[in-house]
């Protein structure tokens, strides 16, 4: 189970940040249990992926 404190007492903004944080921690785990199981070919991907991303914030 994974519990995210409220980030404001409003019920409307703790949905919204809330369902956030909890979603980002869950794909960022996923992200290194994948990562890890692939080794060099993970590590490959990552490396290809970064990559393309400064690519794109750069132009």
């Amino acid at each position: 189970m994974l519990v995210v404190p409220p980030v404001t007492e409003s019920f409307r903004d703790e949905l919204i940040h809330t369902s956030r944080a909890a979603l980002m921690l869950v794909t960022e785990a996923l992200v290194a249990a994948l990562f890890t199981r692939r080794g060099d070919r993970g590590r490959d991907a990552r490396a290809a992926v970064l990559h393309e991303l400064g690519s794109t914030i750069q132009e």
